[in-house]
């Protein structure tokens, strides 16, 4: 199981986050993170959260099982 996180701007404003959409354990990690780290881009179908939060997210998602993938280069 794979999770694509992408980097965006040159300052890393948001980062977006990927994985497949009726994954319910990856959206519980999301959700789990303070409301004012995340929200759902509905006109892209993706997560976005704040750079901050970025080893946070990874650290659930890899004790789930998952493989976060941040540019191309597994983490």
């Amino acid at each position: 199981m794979n999770v694509m996180l992408e980097r965006l701007g040159q300052d890393y404003d948001d980062v977006l986050v990927n994985f497949e959409h009726n994954d319910e354990s990856a959206v519980a990690a999301m959700v789990a993170l303070p409301l004012r780290a995340r929200w759902w881009d509905s006109t892209f179908k993706t997560w976005r959260i704040h750079p901050g939060y970025v080893g946070r997210l990874a650290a659930n998602l890899r004790s789930l099982g998952y493989t976060v993938v941040d540019g191309g280069d597994p983490q």
